[in-house]
């Protein structure tokens, strides 16, 4: 008998179910004639606990691991690239992933992960409180215009690899100012505290823990019991764990502030929700739904304090999203922060908010736990069905040309589901409480910020609805 099976074999009973995978692991480096022999092995150790035969059995299915760096490194060189992106796009579509984000972090926060059609999805929600919906802004604490957050040695060195890899796919790619989340506190009221960051720093330690979650989790297939050792093999998102709650503190990380605003319209006599489509680049070939507009929220200026407000980013990013008026996106320099408040498209907008067609609505915060990233979630909900009708023609307002908006119609949930085709921007019918169709509730059909935004967006229309 191999000395490791005679040591384990020695320890009390209690304790077999406590020795670690990663024991087992090594000590089969050791002899490596015990996976050759593996089926005789594990009647050897069948009456030493359940525990240790599922790992040694998880373990004799196990192709050879690589590292995040290994894996970085091909994936930057152009090399196993058909390996990596099947790893990521296998895992999203596997509910034990979801199961261990759950497992992760449901407890370490006061709201819930989000569960649609009976799916659970990558996203953790807290509804905005009844204070708070009226007024987006009031979700934001302080802003600090000072502090920079250096990125520890780990995240810089992997990060590079990462965001290297990023320009490729992206020519262009701009290093934009954001902000990012310092603290989360939440009493009665919910509050952001913040300080300024930068694109390429969220890249390097917010998106890249999705990659490693996802091309660490290809060929496991988990039970709980492996959630501890497969945590064990997330080093990355280890670091954060071991500096406290990602999803109330920044743990070091540059945590970006993103915004994901779901609208709905008005048509006739029903109500549609507007969405758009998304190809990431990570896995070529996969389109996902995504609200618009959805952004990062970011000054285009040095008037950072000016700029730090959930409503003037989402009316900006309005413009930019959903007419394609490219202008507002960077600022030249040559126009003050707030230049775009002259467009016709936003003016019609803010007199129907004013006339209380439209509302803008707080209605909640969402952590993706695929990247460890906020997200403010926002609903505008247009009652006025002139709206859509004046932005389909283009009709004239107040002496000036409205903008055109181009959305693919008819759609249908069968549609995207069969791979058509489609546009940019996508319009879905809602039901008469506005239901939305459970055909699309799937995670691998939507990005975690967006369905957040969706399912919180429609629990507030009804609401809405309801108190007229």
């Amino acid at each position: 008998m191999p000395p490791f099976v005679f040591r384990i074999m020695q320890r009390p009973p209690l304790t077999h179910a406590h020795v670690s995978f990663s024991e087992i692991c090594r000590e089969e480096k050791k002899f490596p004639a015990l996976v050759r022999r593996g089926i005789c092995l594990l009647k050897v150790l069948r009456d030493n606990g359940s525990f240790l035969q599922h790992c040694l059995q998880k373990r004799l299915n196990f192709t050879a691991m690589l590292s995040l760096h290994e894996i970085l490194t091909d994936w930057a060189a152009g090399k196993n690239t058909r390996n990596i992106i099947a790893w990521q796009q296998s895992a999203i579509a596997n509910p034990k992933l979801y199961q261990y984000l759950s497992w992760q972090y449901a407890e370490n926060f006061v709201g819930k992960m989000l569960k649609a059609n009976s799916r659970l999805f990558p996203a953790a929600v807290l509804p905005a409180p009844d204070i708070q919906k009226s007024n987006p802004d009031s979700i934001l604490g302080t802003l600090d215009t000072n502090s920079r957050q250096p990125l520890e040695q780990p995240f810089q060195m992997h990060g590079e690899l990462y965001l290297q890899k990023q320009k490729e796919l992206l020519p262009g790619l701009w290093n934009g100012m954001t902000y990012r989340m310092t603290t989360l506190t939440i009493t009665e009221t919910i509050k952001l505290n913040c300080a300024l960051g930068n694109y390429f720093q969220t890249l390097k330690s917010c998106d890249i823990l999705e990659f490693e979650l996802l091309a660490m989790f290809r060929q496991r297939f988990l039970q709980v019991i492996d959630f501890y050792e497969f945590t064990e093999a997330l080093k990355l998102r280890s670091i954060l764990h071991q500096q406290g709650n990602p999803l109330t503190f920044d743990c070091g990380r540059n945590a970006s502030i993103g915004i994901s605003t779901f609208i709905i319209y008005a048509e006739k006599n029903s109500y549609r929700a507007l969405l758009r489509t998304v190809y990431p680049q990570n896995m070529p070939g996969r389109r996902i739904l995504h609200t618009v507009p959805s952004m990062m929220m970011q000054p285009v200026s040095n008037a950072f304090e000016e700029e730090f407000s959930v409503t003037h980013n989402v009316y900006r990013e309005y413009l930019e999203e959903i007419f394609e008026i490219s202008e507002v996106e960077v600022s030249t320099g040559k126009n003050s922060f707030d230049y775009f408040y002259e467009f016709p498209d936003l003016q019609l907008l803010q007199m129907l908010e004013t006339e209380g067609s439209a509302e803008l609505y707080l209605t909640g915060i969402a952590f993706d736990l695929l990247k460890l990233r906020p997200e403010i979630c926002i609903l505008l909900f247009i009652k006025d069905p002139a709206w859509i009708e004046n932005h389909r023609t283009g009709k004239r307002w107040k002496n000036q040309r409205l903008s055109k908006i181009n959305i693919d119609e008819p759609f249908s949930a069968a549609d995207f589901a069969a791979g058509r085709e489609c546009g940019r921007l996508v319009s879905i019918q809602l039901g008469k409480e506005f239901e939305f169709p459970n055909s699309l509730l799937k995670t691998e059909y939507f990005t975690p910020p967006g369905i957040a935004a969706v399912m919180l967006g429609i629990e507030m229309a009804r609401n809405a609805v309801w108190q007229l």
